[in-house]
């Protein structure tokens, strides 16, 4: 193996998008990485807060050994076309993907690139560790779990590879991928917001490897602004229960999207994909379609959606919603209730 070989060009990249209190250290910590051949991307989608104005000026003092390329994109791109519009930017043949406020450790590039080139794999993950708002640690070490819906999608799946008996997932927050993975895929016609999901279905409808390395290198910030985190809420129980409602019919309806474009977009026609794939992702498909929209149709349309009902997660979602939303806050409260004693 030629020295090119051992040490090939990476490209790790920042995606930023109104993070202005973490922007500084996420920065700090992608200038820190001890690989030597990488390009560091710091890529802006539209910011309307100072975090651009700092990234700029973080770049404008580095005088560090990794070649530094900054943009800032106009209009929003959203994140699905972002990370794939950044690695058709990039010029090395794998990945590195950061949030912008989240923190990478500075061995993290060098541990990638080894199980890399020691797999061949398409995309990797790995343990992390997370932090407050704040910076203060919370938990350490953390392996990401199976994903249960995943391993509902894959259950009859032929070709999706399982470790240890479980389908593995992409946590984007600390994914990598060879960036061919994002190039070769064209952009979606409306904007989505998870990449990740993406490129979970379609990695496991393919059969490719997705690794874990099992060290933490990189902190992950947990804070109520994040997108998925439904767990954290203020104000009353009315109020809690309307904002995971709605952030729920978003996620259902990017369900619908994303799973439609993985059929499309899996292999060269959707024939290819095996039976029991199909048959997951059409539940899939269902789930969302019966999901989004749920409180905005009418006391007919909610009862149809329990009609359309196949898989448990169906059921699980509108049966408790069918008496419509004040008798469902009350359900809750019982349950949370009962739980208590």
């Amino acid at each position: 193996m030629t020295a090119t070989t051992e040490k090939p060009l990476v490209t790790f990249a920042v995606f930023s998008y109104n993070q202005e209190r973490y922007i500084r250290e996420t920065v700090l910590s992608a200038f820190s990485q001890t690989y030597e051949r990488l390009e560091i991307i710091l890529s802006d989608d539209g910011s309307a807060d100072r975090t651009f104005e700092i990234i700029q000026h973080l770049t404008d003092s580095y005088s560090g050994p990794h070649n530094i390329k900054l943009v800032k994109r106009r209009p929003n791109l959203g994140i699905v076309n972002h990370v794939m519009q950044v690695a058709r930017e990039a010029r090395g043949a794998l990945l590195i993907v950061n949030a912008g406020d989240d923190l990478s450790y500075p061995g993290r590039t060098s541990e990638i690139v080894k199980a890399w080139l020691e797999t061949g794999a398409i995309a990797f993950s790995s343990n992390f560790d997370e932090i407050s708002s704040d910076g203060i640690e919370l938990r350490r070490d953390c392996p990401w779990p199976p994903v249960k819906e995943v391993q509902s999608i894959f259950r009859r799946s032929g070709k999706a590879l399982r470790f240890q008996g479980d389908i593995r997932s992409v946590p984007g927050f600390c994914a990598a991928y060879q960036r061919d993975f994002w190039t070769n895929l064209p952009f979606p016609s409306q904007k989505l917001f998870m990449e990740d999901g993406i490129a979970t279905l379609l990695l496991n409808t393919r059969g490719n490897v997705i690794h874990h390395v099992p060290k933490s290198l990189m902190a992950r910030r947990i804070h109520s602004a994040g997108y998925s985190d439904f767990a954290r809420y203020h104000g009353t129980e009315s109020s809690r229960l309307i904002e995971r409602e709605q952030k729920i019919n978003v996620v259902a309806r990017e369900i619908v999207i994303r799973t439609r474009y993985v059929i499309g977009h899996a292999f060269d026609a959707p024939s290819e994909i095996d039976a029991g794939t199909l048959e997951g992702l059409e539940t899939h498909i269902r789930y969302g379609e019966i999901v989004h929209g749920f409180w905005q149709d009418s006391w007919r349309g909610r009862w149809f959606r329990l009609l359309r009902s196949r898989a448990s997660a169906d059921f699980l979602y509108v049966i408790p919603r069918l008496a419509g939303f004040h008798n469902y806050v009350r359900l809750v409260k019982l349950y949370r209730a009962l739980g208590r004693k």
